[in-house]
């Protein structure tokens, strides 16, 4: 399992590099409620407020860019090794 948070609206880490086949669990640490979603819309989180979280598990290798649907500047990559 790879952990990011979301907080200050940004990613922490802003890119992270896991195997395929990881589970990647984003948490809302913040006060502001946020989501997570693929940049090609092959998925996506609802609305997490504060101390939600939402997990996805990544196949096959690549590069998956990734942002909160509410806040255009919240960006974020999780590459596949």
């Amino acid at each position: 399992v790879a952990a990011v948070t979301e907080k200050d609206f940004q990613f922490d880490p802003p890119t992270i590099t896991v195997a395929a086949g990881t589970k990647v669990v984003w948490t809302n640490q913040g006060p502001t409620i946020h989501t997570v979603a693929d940049r090609a819309g092959a998925w996506g989180s609802a609305v997490l407020h504060p101390c939600d979280s939402f997990s996805h598990v990544f196949t096959p290798p690549g590069t998956y860019p990734s942002h909160c649907t509410l806040h255009a500047l919240m960006d974020g990559t999780v590459i596949l090794t």
